[in-house]
């Protein structure tokens, strides 16, 4: 399940996946707030000034007024949500899992317009969560495709592919674009389950390069590298220019860590038995590797101008910090 801690105007929501959503300080961790949305809530929270917006493995799409925490609107989609809902000005952008996109209203949740792709027979469990650039959706689907959608019409802009399916099997032919996309000056990078990490012009789709590297977890981007997580664990980075390998560090290989996060002139990840591991963006050395939480982390580092959050698996929030090593 998406469920990411989100920081906000001094305040992290998280939610858990019995639907119970909470709001602390970002400085203290006080917790301000709690209530129960009745959802078995599998995205989210996204939240803006107005909004906070849930989705459900029931399908079910809850918007609370943040002022007052009321329910304002409940959207119906056609199968779980398991992307963050992307908030926008005039649009509010779900994706569930069957591949279809939909252009709610942010204001009663009315349907503006849905972009409808029918999914493969077998897909893994899980979205990128869809990214917004000059008045356009970028998303990731279970087909191994990357769509730039028209925001307030839904209108198809522009399709590529990072990875093409073959193979006699479903399960061979997997393509799935479920980790973290980057966007950064316009371009758009990302990785497929079983297919390839790519750069793609984000206003016109062209395939900018493509690396037979794949990623169930996502990337990072910082002036000159991209960080990739690969399928085994080994953490690349590539020139971001061409995809050429710089350099790879074995030392998570089989540990299962989360999506890249860069800080700086680091590169942080957290895994599924719970450390968090702190590499130089440069070289790929190992900078610190430090155990917070026994049930381990699924879900990336969250970094913010209020910190860095981490919420484990079993509901525990941390806030830290990175301090240079001496």
């Amino acid at each position: 399940d998406a469920l990411v801690p989100v920081v906000d105007a001094g305040e992290v929501l998280t939610v858990d996946r019995d639907g119970r959503l909470e709001a602390h300080t970002a400085d203290s961790g006080d917790r301000l707030w709690r209530m129960d949305l009745d959802l078995p809530a599998s995205a989210g929270p996204a939240a803006d000034d107005r909004l906070i917006v849930v989705g459900g493995r029931d399908g079910r799409v809850i918007a609370l007024e943040r002022s007052t925490r009321s329910t304002i609107w409940t959207f119906q989609a056609s199968s779980e949500v398991l992307a963050r809902p992307l908030l926008m000005d005039r649009t509010v952008v779900v994706m569930s899992q069957d591949g279809r996109v939909y252009g709610l209203r942010p204001d009663t949740g009315a349907l503006r317009w849905v972009h409808d792709r029918t999914a493969p027979s077998l897909t893994l469990r899980g979205l990128a969560d869809p990214l917004p650039l000059d008045g356009r959706v970028i998303v990731g689907l279970p087909n191994g495709r990357l769509l730039g959608l028209d925001a307030e019409t839904g209108a198809e802009l522009w399709e590529a592919r990072a990875g093409v399916p073959s193979g006699r099997s479903d399960i061979a032919r997997m393509r799935d674009v479920v980790g973290r996309l980057a966007l950064d000056r316009g371009v758009v990078f990302g990785s497929a389950y079983q297919g390839d990490t790519v750069a793609i012009g984000g206003g016109d789709g062209s395939l900018l390069w493509r690396r037979d590297l794949a990623s169930i977890d996502g990337v990072a981007v910082d002036a000159t590298r991209l960080f990739v997580v690969g399928g085994d664990g080994v953490v690349w980075a590539l020139d971001r220019q061409s995809g050429d390998a710089l350099w790879r560090q074995e030392e998570l290989r089989g540990a299962r860590p989360t999506a890249p996060v860069v800080l700086g002139d680091a590169v942080v990840v957290l895994d599924r038995d719970g450390y968090l591991t702190v590499l130089e963006t440069a070289a790929g050395g190992l900078v610190a590797r430090e155990r917070l939480d026994g049930a381990g982390f699924s879900e990336p580092l969250v970094a913010s101008e209020d910190g860095l959050f981490a919420l484990s698996d079993d509901g525990r929030l941390f806030r830290l910090r990175l301090e240079p090593p001496r």
